[in-house]
């Protein structure tokens, strides 16, 4: 019994190394971000009443992130080959993997949804997360098997009236948008949004000096987690294509990854400087001061050849010290110049090193 137990406890820490492994910097954030909400709520910072609202807000945010899911390429044929010899069919064997793989991805919305089920007060709302948790399971089933049969499918005749992608813009998106990426950013973008409800509800809050501090660190952090996807995203970039082709310069690559980040996160950035501008100038231009100084550091943080695990550690720290920096008078930011230049220093002598990856 003992033998059996080890076993399975060996196990559970490859499994447990293999995810943290595959998605290190996704994984810190959600520990961290798990680790803050905790301390909160343990501490009475946080007070979330579970209204209506709440819930189908949360609902909402759950069901996303299972769609988000269920975009990435699952490979079936080892289950394929896996029950070769059953009476099965292929169609009915992905179509089991499928729905298996649909409620993995709506766990989180079907655990919320049984915590609901036991707190809730209003009995006569539960029909209907339930129903959203199981329409949520069958659009990630139908996004899942209609996006693999569309590429296993033979396209016999194309379409002429392609549309024409610049190919310098082409090879961008192919390099940089990851699904870890895209996800780091539908993060950004939700939070953003919640924060923006939150203020607008009682703008008035806003006169105070406090207040407005937190406004801008928020988003300052918030922009921040954003930019930090791009380390997923660095060691997609065709190297090998690269070094074949033709070798570019250091600084050709900062360019092309800020330009990136700036495109994706222009929509934030533009609000941010909307609504900054009406509640506090100098405090705008000092934080957007420190979001510039963030994203140089990612930037330069994601060429190097540390692991992934320890680039988001280093951006983690860098973002707490900005952060703390940017709530001291205004001649401390200057200091964020050294470990920024640091880094780059760093970062210029290592990135080299890929085109032998």
């Amino acid at each position: 019994m003992m033998v059996l137990w080890i076993f399975w406890v060996k196990i559970f820490f490859k499994r447990l190394f293999y995810l943290i492994k595959s998605s290190p910097a996704l994984i810190v954030w959600l520990m961290i971000i798990i680790g803050a909400f905790v301390f909160a709520f343990t501490n009475n910072y946080i007070n979330i009443s579970m209204d209506i609202q709440t819930i189908i807000m949360v609902i909402m945010l759950l069901t996303l992130f299972s769609l988000l899911n269920s975009l990435k390429n699952y490979n079936v044929m080892p289950i394929l080959i896996k029950y070769s010899k059953s009476r099965n069919n292929n169609k009915n064997i992905k179509i089991k993997f499928f729905i298996k793989q649909a409620v993995k991805n709506n766990m989180l919305l079907l655990v919320f949804s049984i915590i609901i089920y036991i707190t809730i007060l209003n009995i006569h709302y539960f029909p209907i997360i339930i129903g959203t948790a199981i329409f949520s399971i069958i659009l990630s089933f139908s996004l899942m098997y209609i996006k693999h049969n569309c590429i296993n499918n033979k396209v016999k005749k194309y379409n002429q009236r392609t549309v024409k992608i610049n190919p310098i813009i082409k090879s961008i998106l192919y390099d940089y948008l990851s699904p870890n990426f895209l996800v780091m950013a539908v993060l950004c973008f939700t939070l953003t949004f919640m924060v923006i409800i939150e203020y607008s509800g009682d703008i008035n809050i806003l006169n105070e000096t406090n207040n407005q501090t937190v406004f801008f660190i928020l988003f300052t952090v918030i922009i921040s987690i954003g930019f930090m996807g791009i380390i997923e995203s660095v060691p997609n970039i065709n190297w090998k294509f690269w070094a074949i082709v033709c070798s570019k310069k250091y600084s050709y690559y900062i360019k092309r990854t800020i330009l990136f980040l700036i495109s994706v996160f222009s929509s934030l950035l533009i609000t941010f400087i909307f609504m900054g501008s009406i509640i506090n100038i100098p405090l705008l231009l000092k934080h957007l001061y420190s979001i510039a100084i963030v994203l140089f550091v990612t930037v330069n943080t994601a060429y190097t050849v540390s692991h992934i695990l320890i680039k988001g550690i280093i951006l983690f720290a860098f973002i707490t010290l900005t952060v703390w920096i940017s709530t001291l008078p205004v001649i401390y930011i200057t200091l964020l110049l050294i470990p920024a230049f640091f880094i780059m220093i760093k970062a210029k002598n290592e990135y080299k090193e890929w085109y032998l990856l």
